[in-house]
């Protein structure tokens, strides 16, 4: 104990028990004083062992505090009514790029490095206090003492005392900026995938394992006019009814984890038929099952190949037209010959008739009378007839087999369109079947389309030969509410000229239409068609100008045959 004056001032000390352990105690107590003179000391020991104890454990909680504090992946602080710091931990102040939490003592975050973001970070902090409400999780810039600007992840609580009222705030943030910088790398990737995915000319469609639309692009919105949001979750029957067909199959592909493909499948649109091919690929991931549904539409492809079966078949025909016309054009040279010579000989006043019948006895008169009752002079028709018949036959042959030299000059499409309905008006054949001129005839010439290289008097053949199909087609049609009519169109098409003549007439089934271009097929009764009218043109549009043909029918819808020549002439 120290003295003075008069009293003894109190002091912690160590003092020992009887039995040898020492015990914390308070020294306190008060001086003797007689005659002023000290005599002695009046002293008092308070045992605080209890006490420095709990000291001691209060100091060590504060260091694990303080050690938590600046060993936590994340940055405390806390700060006052005036939004001044108050505090924070280890990783916080060297963010801020001070070496000790103390140096921020008392500061505001117009004295930190982040100035550019100090009322941002002042208005959440006073929002936060007068509320008293928490703001969690929310992402904010921050600027580095480099200059750099940084993402966190900040969360704001209110700080209350005993009375509950609001002192301050407490936050936390983490830097988040690789965490961000990845997210927005994903969404890009996401973006981009997804533009490809939307931009692909096929449907595709993600299902889970129980049917139900995952994934759902541009393609398939504009074939079922559904949105993706609309098609969300839905069965995919319902959402995609074309695929209905496709579940069994769909369900096998994800079980055995086996890509399952079916071609060419049929399907009526808008009155057409059209083809697709549906492709089934199996997903597994993360345990996740299901499967994306590609379909193509493959309409365009499969009439490509169906046109290049036809060029086969053509050309294959082509040797062997050339050589039975050359066979046959020798005996049907001499029935025609020897028809007019009987039709001479039996018919006619000619000198040696008269001879030749007195010298029998009889005379030409009765001859012919006899022949007449026998009806051999319809006969005699009919075989000269027939003959003529089999050599336009023959003819057509040849000029299906054989490459002539072509006279190739440039021709408006529409004046030769006009050219063939002037020989239709008045072939004679037609207007035994019907009236050509009761059709009507409606034309659509782009003016925009110029002279194309063409051999005129071949495509003039196609031309009356559609014509006299369609013509001879919508007579078969007894319906005054839906008279005989032909649209004719000339379209500008890029570097082609599209040349389409349609008829109101009965239309043909797909398998009519599968097979109108091949050579001998026809659909007319027999000994009224060759078969090789629309081969012929095919023909000549294909190989001679370097064009397409094709039709575009249905039964009861009439039939459109649209051809396509190069501007620029065939190419060689």
């Amino acid at each position: 104990m120290a003295i003075s004056g008069t009293r003894v001032e109190p002091i912690e000390t160590v003092r020992y028990h009887k039995n040898g352990r020492a015990v914390d105690v308070i020294a306190a107590g008060s001086p003797i004083i007689v005659d002023s003179a000290l005599t002695g000391v009046v002293a008092m020991y308070t045992d605080i062992t209890a006490l420095k104890k709990a000291e001691n454990e209060l100091r060590r909680n504060e260091r694990m505090l303080r050690l938590v504090l600046d060993t936590i992946p994340v940055r405390v602080f806390w700060k006052d009514r005036e939004c001044r710091y108050l505090g924070c931990n280890r990783p916080f102040a060297e963010d801020a790029g001070f070496s000790d939490p103390s140096e921020l003592i008392g500061r505001d975050d117009d004295a930190m490095a982040w100035t550019a973001q100090a009322a941002a970070y002042r208005s959440d902090d006073q929002a936060v206090m007068v509320a008293g409400v928490a703001r969690l999780d929310y992402e904010e810039p921050q600027t580095t003492p480099e200059g750099n600007t940084i993402w966190l992840q900040t969360s704001k609580v209110p700080m209350r005392d005993c009375r509950d009222n609001v002192i301050g705030l407490l936050g936390t943030y983490q830097d988040i900026s690789d965490r961000k910088i990845a997210v927005e790398e994903l969404q890009r990737l996401r973006n981009y995938l997804s533009n490809i995915i939307n931009s692909m000319p096929s449907v595709l469609v993600g299902v889970d394992r129980e049917g139900r639309v995952t994934q759902w692009n541009a393609q398939a919105e504009r074939v079922t006019g559904l949105s993706f949001e609309a098609a969300r979750t839905q069965p995919l029957e319902s959402a995609f009814p074309q695929l209905a067909n496709e579940l069994g199959r769909i369900r096998r592909a994800i079980r055995n984890r086996q890509t399952l493909r079916s071609s060419k499948i049929p399907r009526k649109q808008n009155g057409e038929i059209r083809y697709e091919d549906v492709t089934v690929f199996p997903l597994v991931a993360n345990g996740v099952e299901g499967a994306v549904i590609r379909v193509d539409d493959v309409t365009e492809r499969v009439r490509m190949e169906e046109m290049m079966i036809q060029s086969e078949k053509m050309l294959s025909v082509g040797g062997l037209a050339a050589g039975m016309a050359h066979e046959i054009n020798n005996p049907l040279a001499g029935i025609l010959q020897n028809s007019a010579v009987l039709e001479n000989r039996l018919l006619g006043d000619l000198p040696a008739n008269l001879e030749a019948a007195k010298a029998a006895g009889v005379t030409m008169a009765a001859i012919r009378t006899y022949l007449e009752l026998r009806g051999l002079p319809e006969m005699l028709a009919n075989i000269h007839g027939s003959g003529n018949r089999a050599a336009e036959i023959v003819k057509n042959m040849l000029s299906f087999a054989r490459k002539t030299e072509h006279v190739i000059s440039s021709h408006h499409l529409g004046d030769l369109l006009d050219q063939a309905l002037d020989l239709a008006r008045t072939d004679y054949d037609m207007k035994r079947h019907y009236d050509f001129k009761q059709i009507r005839i409606q034309k659509e010439y782009d003016p925009a389309v110029g002279p194309v290289p063409c051999e005129a008097s071949k495509l003039q053949q196609v031309f009356l030969n559609i014509l006299k199909n369609g013509a001879e087609a919508m007579a078969e049609v007894d319906d005054e509410a839906h008279p005989p009519s032909f649209a004719l169109r000339v379209i500008d098409d890029g570097p082609w000229v599209r040349i389409e003549i349609e008829n109101s007439g009965p239309g043909m089934d797909e398998t009519i239409r599968r097979r109108i271009f091949e050579p001998f097929f026809t659909t007319k009764p027999v000994g009224e068609g060759t078969g090789l009218g629309l081969s012929v043109s095919y023909f000549i549009i294909t190989e001679n100008h370097g064009g397409t043909m094709d039709v575009r029918t249905s039964p009861n819808k009439g039939s459109c045959f649209i051809i396509q020549l190069p501007k620029a002439g065939k190419l060689s």
